[in-house]
């Protein structure tokens, strides 16, 4: 659970991985992360999301209101904006379990790199 409080975005398989290693848990092996996961799943503790092709996880109550991407150095950018979204509920009479929003685009820093270059 730690790293998922640490961690302020939301993290894949091999950055779990790393976060083990880093720690001296390197013993622990892919296996066992995803039954965690699966496990962390099934009880709502944690979300996944696909970003670019690769799962991510993170705790359910956490960045509730999108993701930023950015398609050149794969940054994660959680929102931190509540966004006001139509009462969808109401005009479609359907009810929303989860939802994502992610935006794919350059951030600050590879906007900056594209416009020197």
């Amino acid at each position: 659970m730690a790293i998922f409080i640490e961690n302020k975005k939301p993290i894949s398989v091999p950055d779990i991985m790393l976060f083990l290693k880093d720690r001296h848990f390197s013993s622990i092996n892919k296996t066992t992360v995803y039954r965690q996961l699966k496990f962390l799943l099934d009880k709502q503790v944690i979300t996944g999301i696909e970003i670019a092709g690769s799962k991510h996880y993170q705790l359910s109550h956490q960045h509730p209101w999108g993701i930023l991407f950015c398609t050149k150095c794969q940054n994660v950018i959680p929102l931190k904006e509540e966004f006001k979204m139509p009462t969808i509920k109401n005009k479609y009479n359907f009810k929303i379990n989860h939802f994502s929003l992610l935006f794919f685009g350059l951030c600050e820093e590879c906007q900056s790199d594209t416009i020197i270059k």
